[in-house]
């Protein structure tokens, strides 16, 4: 088994920069090592945890990713697909990073899965090597962000709101849709959105519901959304349109706008200019 130190340092080279979620983390190793015992002894975790991890992910796809193999496990064509698409996404990101890290600056960056997935990736890698940052991510719900950059824990965040509180600057930087969605197209018995989510219920006062459950996972939320017709869901419209099953889901409310808060005098109000 290999030490604390060496498991470390083989996840941070699988996920250089933290843009990966734990399942896709452990995903790329179990593809490589072509085993959760091999992957678990690479990464030094316990092989319960990550065929926890890999069964939470197929669930979220929607499919099986690997078959097991006298040899081991065997990805399917779409585990193969998958797969290729993670490491093209990686590569992308990491190549807008290629500027040596030495003597850069760091800057604590927070935001949420969906806003990140949907505009930070692409959009912002140029002005970060630009200014000669060298980022650090911290994914939470946006009204854990926000407390985050109260307490100057972080320097630049991502948010659905914009909260008024003394020393923030902030700017909209996006339109990103935030939807409420159903299958039936009016509004149901049952309400799930996100913790990101929590503050913009707004959007469905207007509409009956008789209770309300938080899921952390946008994909789940889909994945309810796309089999009842009791429910309704408050979810970011980016993922309405890149998940094929939600297609025949019917929007009947919208509205959203992301918000870049930052500290004045931080590394954050760079970034906040350049935008």
């Amino acid at each position: 088994m290999s030490t604390g130190g060496e498991s470390v340092e083989s996840k941070r080279k699988i996920n250089e920069f933290g843009i990966l979620s734990l399942e896709i983390t452990y995903f790329l190793v179990v593809f490589e090592q072509k085993s959760i015992n091999g992957a678990a002894r690479k990464l030094n975790f316990d092989p319960g945890n990550i065929s926890r991890a890999i069964a939470r992910l197929e669930r979220n796809v929607g499919a099986k990713l690997f078959v097991r193999h006298k040899t081991g496990l065997k990805p399917t064509d779409l585990g193969e697909r998958f797969h290729a698409a993670v490491v093209s996404a990686q590569n992308s990101f990491s190549g807008g990073m290629t500027t040596s890290t030495s003597g850069m600056r760091r800057i604590r960056i927070g935001f949420s899965s969906a806003i990140a997935y949907a505009h930070f990736c692409e959009r912002w890698i140029g002005p970060l090597v630009e200014l000669s940052l060298h980022p650090e991510f911290i994914v939470s719900p946006s009204f854990e962000l926000v407390e985050l950059i109260k307490r100057r824990e972080v320097d630049f965040i991502l948010s659905h709101n914009a909260p008024k509180f003394p020393g923030l600057i902030s700017r909209p930087v996006a339109v990103e849709g935030v939807v409420l969605a159903s299958r039936s197209g009016r509004g149901q018995s049952t309400l799930i959105l996100h913790p990101d989510m929590l503050g913009l219920e707004r959007i469905v006062q207007s509409f009956r519901y008789g209770q309300r459950w938080l899921l952390r996972d946008y994909f789940l939320i889909a994945k309810s959304l796309e089999s009842s017709e009791r429910v309704m869901g408050l979810i970011p419209e980016t993922l309405l349109k890149s998940h094929p099953a939600l297609k025949p889901i019917k929007i009947f409310a919208k509205e959203g706008r992301i918000t870049a808060l930052t500290w004045p005098g931080s590394v954050g109000i760079e970034l906040l200019r350049h935008l």
